[in-house]
């Protein structure tokens, strides 16, 4: 436990010196991102270095087994409506909705966390596609 407090402290140590260090100056210099524009992306990248940095390898990996083992459950039915599409055009217009559907639930959307609490995974996936 002590060790997980150590890490713990040292990546908010590093993450916030990150932070204070741009709020100071948006222009300011983050050693290994230089010449790099300031965006949310940007503040993700350093934060995961500072993660890893501390020794957290992935803390998200019970939260991506969980998630992909939900998402494996609907798999057959999604290849099914794709495999039903009449031209292939069709099959890649749905095909990448399914993509952006998949990049805003792992953004964290608030409207789609919500529409996942309500319909369950396979309606909230349909909806946001």
């Amino acid at each position: 436990q002590d060790e997980r407090q150590a890490a713990a402290d040292k990546f908010a140590t590093t993450y916030s010196a990150a932070l204070d260090k741009l709020d100071a100056d948006l222009h300011a210099k983050i050693e290994g991102f230089e010449g790099q524009r300031l965006d949310c992306f940007l503040l993700c990248r350093i934060r995961e270095r500072c993660l890893l940095d501390a020794g957290f390898k992935d803390i998200f990996q019970a939260v991506k087994v969980q998630e992909n083992a939900t998402a494996l459950k609907h798999l057959p039915t999604v290849l099914q409506e794709l495999d039903g599409q009449g031209t292939a055009e069709a099959r890649w217009e749905l095909a990448l909705r399914g993509v952006f559907a998949g990049n805003i639930f792992d953004m964290g959307s608030a409207d789609s966390a919500e529409l996942f609490d309500q319909s369950g995974a396979a309606s909230a996936f349909a909806a946001t596609r």
